[in-house]
C-alpha cells in the first residue's frame, strides 16, 4: 500500500509543482510626439500583490490588488513582459485615451481589450496622429450647432440698439454743454 501511494505522489508530483503558466507581452509602438510615459491599467483573472515585470531590460514590480488590477507606466515606445500567469487567465488591458491620437490595440481602434493568457500572449499597441488641425474644424462644427440664430439675432440687435442710444445721449449731452463753453 505505502509502495503505491508513493508511485502515485511521484507521478503527480511534475504536474502540481509545474502549474502551466504563460506569459503577457505588451509591445508599445506607438508614434506618439511630446508624450513620454503611458498609463496602462492591466487587470489579470488570479494574479495578486506584488508582481515581478519586466519593462525593455529592466526589472520591476506591478502592485496587483485583490481584484487583480495594476497600473503600469512605461515609456513610450517600451515593451512591458509579465510572466507566471496562470494558463487560460482572463486578462483585459485598457489605455488612458490620448489627446490628438487614434489608438489601435492589435489593429483594432480601441483604447481595451481582453482575452485569455495563453503561452506567450502578445499585445501590441499603435497609433495615429490626427492632429490639431481636425480638433478646431470638430470644435467649431460643434459652436455652430450651439448657436441659435434666433437668440443671436435678438442679442445683436439689442446691442445695436443700446450702442445707438449710447451715441444719441452723447450727441445731445454734448450739444447742451458746446452752449455753455463760450
Amino acid at each position: 500500500m505505502k509502495k503505491s501511494l508513493l508511485v502515485i505522489l511521484l507521478l503527480l508530483f511534475p504536474i502540481l509543482v509545474m502549474a502551466e503558466e504563460g506569459t503577457l507581452t505588451i509591445a508599445n509602438k506607438m508614434d506618439l510626439k511630446e508624450i513620454e510615459t503611458i498609463t496602462y491599467t492591466i487587470t489579470i483573472e488570479g494574479v495578486k500583490g506584488a508582481k515581478l515585470i519586466k519593462i525593455d531590460d529592466t526589472n520591476d514590480y506591478a502592485i496587483f490588488d485583490s481584484q487583480g488590477t495594476a497600473e503600469i507606466e512605461a515609456d513610450n515606445n517600451s515593451t512591458i513582459v509579465i510572466n507566471d500567469i496562470p494558463l487560460s487567465s482572463n486578462y483585459s488591458l485598457n489605455i488612458k485615451e490620448i489627446e490628438h491620437y487614434n489608438i489601435y490595440i492589435d489593429g483594432k481602434e480601441t483604447v481595451e481589450t481582453t482575452g485569455l493568457i495563453e503561452e506567450d500572449t502578445k499585445v501590441t499597441i499603435t497609433s495615429k496622429y490626427f492632429g490639431r488641425e481636425e480638433t478646431v474644424v470638430e470644435e467649431e462644427k460643434q459652436r455652430e450647432v450651439k448657436v441659435n440664430p434666433k437668440t443671436s439675432d435678438g442679442i445683436a440687435a439689442t446691442g445695436l440698439m443700446f450702442l445707438f442710444a449710447m451715441l444719441l445721449a452723447y450727441t445731445l449731452l454734448r450739444k447742451k454743454t458746446d452752449k455753455y463753453t463760450y
